[in-house]
C-alpha cells in the first residue's frame, strides 16, 4: 500500500485534529506516515512502554485497557474506531505508555514516530497545540476510571465509565476557592481527582468547626445528597485541585449496577463522623507534596535539599523537583516555565499529578521569584515552606513573596530556618512580615535534626504530652528519663499547667538530670509563695515570675526552641482555650499555670488567662492535630479518685473562725475540712477528668504515674513522685509495641 493511497483513504484534511491545518502540514505529516498492519489480538501498545510513536487508525477497531497493580486486572477504557488517534499522549508529554491497546480485529494503522513529529511540531507549534486539545477528554476518561475503580471496589466495563462520563462535569478548583456552602441544596457528589479540599461548618455559637481534609481519590458532596438534605459543611480547595461532579441521576445509576459502592460510601460518612467526636490518627494520603521557597539564593539549598530527600526517604518514595530536574525528567527544556495558558499546561499538569501514584512525598523547589514555576509548585502542594539562613540578617518580605502567599491563603504555610548551631534565637525577625503556621530549625551538616524534620513534615513526629497536675506533675520528670533511656527521639512537646513548666524545660534541651533539678527547686515553698493583700490572689506572682524568668530567660521565644512546644491556658474573656505556639516562653508558661485565687491572671491581648488545667489539662487533642497520624505519648498524673485520711465532718455551712478555734484551742475538736487551696486545686482537674474518658483513645502510649497518695502541693516529695514517674514509664515501655 502506497503513501498516496494512504492519503487518499484517510483525507487528512477532513480529520478532526489536522483538518484546519495549511495543505503543507498535512502534505509534511503524511510524508512522516508508515503503514503498520495488526491480526487481531496483536498488542499495538503495551502499558509502561517508552512513548516513541503515534499511529492514525485507518481500517480496523483496538481496545484500549487500563492494567491494575497486580497485573491481572484490566478496565476496559474505550474502542478506538478509523479515523482516530492512537499514543498521542506518550508522544508528546515523553512519559510512557499509560494504557495498553490491542486490536480487536485485523487493523491498518500509520505510524508516526518521535523524530517525525518533532521536527513537524518545530515548524508548525500549532500542531502540538491541537493535539493537546484532543489528548484532554483520553486523560479525564483513565482518570474516571481509576476513581470508579477504588470508589466500587472492584473491575468495571467501559459501558460505565462512559456513562459517568457523558453525565459528569470536570471542574477545577484554585486555592481557596470554594466548592459548595453549608446549607447549599445539594445537587451532586464530587469525586476529588488530585488535590486537597477542606470542610468546616458552623457550631451552634456560631464558631467555624474544622471538620478536615478530603484527598486525591475519595468523595465528598455524598451525604447531603443521598439523604435529600442541605449541605452540612462548607468546602474548599487549600490547593489546586481537580474534580469530577457526578450528578444525582449518574449516582442512582451507579449504585443501582454496582450495589457495593453503598457500602463504601456509608464506610466514607461513618469515618468522617467520628473523626468529628474524636480526633485520631489521619490516613496517611496518597501523596504530600511540599514547595520549598527560598529566600535566598537558592543553589544553597541543593545539597540541604538531597540531605532532606534521604530522610523523608526512610517513610516512604521522595522525589525532589527543581526546575531543571522536572525539565529533565519531562524531556522538554522549557517545561518548568511554561505559562499555564499554554496547550501543554494540562499535559504538564496530568504529569506531576501522576507522579504522586508513584510517590509518597514530593517537594518541589521553587526559584526565588514568582516565576512560572514557584507559582505551578505551589498549585501542586500541601504545603508551602519558606527557608531561609538563620545565620543571616532575616530579610524582608519581597513583593514575590508577598504576591506568591497572597494566591494561596488557605495553603499551609510553615518556615524552616537553617542553623550552624542549636539552640538559637532570632526567629520572630523572620516572623515579624511573615504569618507561618509553624517554624522548624534544621542544624547544617545534621543527621539527627534532619531525621527530625523528615519526622514533622512526613507526618511522623513523636509528641508528649504532660497533663497538670500541682507536685503531681514531677512525675513527668521519671518518665523523660525512661524515654531518654530508651532511645526515645522526642520532636513535640506540650503541656498545661505543671506539665507546661516541665514540658517547656524540656522543648529548651534540658535532659531528665536538668529537670531533676527543677524540681528540686520548687520543692521550697520559699521561692514560690508571696502572698500579697488577697484581691486578685493570695500570691503576688513576683516570685514565681523570677523563677521562670531564671529557668526559661527572660528573652527565650517558643518559636526558636529545638523542640516544638505549646502550652494551654484557660482565656476567660472569651471562656476559651488559649494555645500558645509562639511568644515569651516564660510568660506562656506563666499563664499556663495562673492558679485561679492563687496566682493573678495572665493579661494577654486585654484577655484576661488563667490555668488551662480549667479547660484542658491534658491535651492530648491538640497534640494529636499536631503531630496528625505520629506518636502521642501522654503522661497523666491526676487520679479519677484521691486518697486521704479521716473523712471531713463539716455541714452545710463552715465558719472560719469556729474551724480556727478548734486548731488553735487544744482542748477544742478539730473540725476537718478542706482548703482552699486543695478545693481550687482539685476543681481545676474536675473537668478535665471527665473529658479525658472520651480521650483516652488519643494516645498511642498512655502512662499513668500512681501518685494519688501525694498532694497538688507535696512539692517537698519530689524524690518519691519523681521514681513513681519513673517505674510507670518502664511497665508501659516493656508492654508498648511502639517502635523508635
Amino acid at each position: 500500500m502506497s503513501l498516496q493511497a494512504v492519503s487518499q483513504k484517510i483525507p487528512l484534511s477532513d480529520h478532526p485534529v489536522f483538518g484546519f491545518f495549511d495543505q503543507d502540514i498535512i502534505d509534511k505529516l503524511t510524508a512522516g506516515l508508515e503503514p503498520v498492519m495488526l491480526e487481531a489480538d496483536d498488542v499495538l501498545l503495551r502499558q509502561g512502554d517508552p512513548g516513541d510513536a503515534m499511529y492514525l487508525l485507518d481500517d480496523g477497531l483496538l481496545q484500549v485497557y487500563l492494567e491494575q497493580d497486580d497485573g491481572a486486572t484490566q478496565i476496559s477504557l474505550n474502542s478506538i474506531v478509523p479515523g482516530s488517534i492512537v499514543g498521542e499522549l506518550a508522544l508528546i508529554s515523553g512519559q510512557p505508555r499509560n494504557a495498553t491497546v490491542v486490536a480487536s480485529e485485523p487493523s491498518v494503522l500509520f505510524k508516526l514516530s518521535r523524530t517525525s513529529f518533532e521536527t513537524l511540531v518545530e515548524q508548525y507549534p500549532e500542531v502540538e497545540a491541537a493535539m493537546s486539545t484532543v489528548i484532554q477528554p483520553r486523560i479525564q476518561r483513565k482518570q474516571l476510571a481509576e476513581m470508579l475503580s477504588s470508589l466500587l471496589g472492584d473491575s468495571i466495563g467501559q459501558d460505565t465509565v462512559q456513562n459517568v462520563q457523558a453525565r459528569s462535569e470536570w471542574i477545577t478548583l484554585l486555592s481557596g476557592e470554594m466548592l459548595f456552602h453549608e446549607d447549599d441544596p445539594a445537587d451532586a457528589l464530587y469525586i476529588v481527582v488530585n488535590g486537597r479540599l477542606r470542610a468546616s461548618a458552623m457550631d451552634s455559637n456560631g464558631l467555624p468547626i474544622d471538620l478536615g481534609e478530603v484527598g486525591a481519590g475519595e468523595t465528598v458532596g455524598e451525604y447531603a445528597l443521598l439523604t435529600n438534605n442541605p449541605r452540612t459543611a462548607s468546602v474548599f480547595a487549600i490547593r489546586d485541585s481537580s474534580l469530577i461532579k457526578v450528578s444525582a441521576d449518574a449516582l442512582q445509576t451507579l449504585l443501582a449496577n454496582h450495589p457495593q459502592a453503598v457500602f463504601k460510601l456509608a464506610q466514607t460518612l461513618i469515618n468522617r463522623q467520628v473523626r468529628q467526636y474524636a480526633p485520631e490518627k489521619d490516613m496517611n494520603p496518597r501523596a504530600m507534596t511540599m514547595c520549598l521557597v527560598p529566600l535566598d539564593d537558592v543553589a544553597r539549598y541543593v545539597d540541604l535539599c538531597q540531605a532532606i530527600e534521604q530522610a523523608l526517604g526512610v517513610y516512604g518514595k521522595t522525589l525532589v523537583l527543581t526546575a531543571d530536574r522536572f525539565n529533565a525528567l519531562y524531556g522538554n527544556n522549557e517545561a518548568s516555565q511554561m505559562p499555564f495558558s499554554h496547550a501543554l499546561n494540562n499535559l504538564i499538569t496530568h504529569w506531576l499529578n501522576s507522579r504522586e501514584n508513584e510517590y509518597k512525598y514530593i517537594i518541589y523547589v521553587a526559584d526565588q521569584a514568582n516565576s512560572n514555576w514557584t507559582q505551578r509548585c505551589a498549585r501542586q502542594s500541601d504545603r508551602i515552606l519558606l527557608i531561609g539562613d538563620a545565620n543571616d540578617t532575616a530579610p524582608d518580605q519581597q513583593d514575590w513573596e508577598r504576591t506568591l502567599l497572597r494566591s494561596h491563603p488557605n495553603t499551609q504555610t510553615d518556615l524552616i530556618l537553617v542553623h550552624d548551631t542549636l539552640p538559637s534565637d532570632g526567629a520572630r525577625y523572620w516572623l515579624a512580615e511573615r504569618h507561618v503556621d509553624s517554624v522548624f530549625h534544621l542544624k547544617k551538616e545534621c543527621l539527627s535534626s534532619r531525621s527530625r524534620l523528615a519526622r514533622m513534615l512526613s507526618g511522623n513526629a513523636v509528641g508528649l504530652v504532660l497533663a497538670g497536675g500541682g507536685a503531681r506533675g514531677m512525675a513527668h520528670v521519671g518518665v523523660i528519663r525512661a524515654l531518654e533511656e530508651a532511645g526515645y527521639e522526642i520532636d513535640y512537646v506540650g503541656g498545661t499547667s505543671m506539665g507546661a513548666l516541665v514540658g517547656a524545660a524540656y522543648a529548651r534541651g534540658a535532659d531528665w538530670h536538668d529537670l531533676a533539678d527543677l524540681a528540686k527547686r520548687f520543692s521550697d515553698p520559699k521561692l514560690i509563695k508571696d502572698p500579697t493583700v488577697p484581691i486578685t490572689a493570695l500570691m503576688s506572682g513576683r516570685k514565681v515570675t523570677r523563677i521562670l524568668k531564671s529557668i526559661y530567660g527572660d528573652e527565650t521565644y517558643i518559636e526558636d526552641l529545638p523542640r516544638k512546644f505549646f502550652c494551654v491556658a484557660s482565656n476567660l474573656s472569651r471562656a476559651r482555650p488559649e494555645i500558645f505556639h509562639q511568644g515569651l516562653l516564660w510568660r506562656s508558661v506563666r499563664g499556663s499555670m495562673a492558679i485561679p485565687s492563687i496566682f493573678p491572671p495572665i493579661i494577654h491581648q486585654d484577655d484576661i488567662l488563667v490555668d488551662g488545667a480549667l479547660m484542658n489539662n491534658f491535651p492530648l487533642d491538640i497534640m494529636r492535630r499536631e503531630v496528625g497520624s505520629g506518636t502521642v505519648i501522654g503522661i497523666d498524673v491526676n487520679p479519677v479518685k484521691t486518697k486521704r485520711g479521716r473523712p471531713y465532718d463539716f455541714g452545710s455551712h463552715i465558719s472560719g473562725w469556729r474551724v480556727l478555734l478548734s486548731r488553735i484551742n487544744p482542748f477544742a475538736q478539730s473540725i476537718r475540712v478542706p482548703s482552699i487551696n486543695s478545693v481550687v486545686m482539685r476543681s481545676m482537674f474536675v473537668n478535665s477528668n471527665y473529658q479525658f474518658r472520651n480521650m483516652r483513645g488519643i494516645a498511642d502510649m498512655l502512662i499513668t504515674p500512681q501518685v494519688s497518695a501525694y498532694g497538688v502541693l507535696d512539692y517537698d516529695k519530689y524524690e518519691d513522685i519523681v521514681e513513681y514517674g519513673y517505674q510507670a514509664a518502664l511497665q508501659a515501655l516493656e508492654k508498648s509495641s511502639i517502635t523508635v
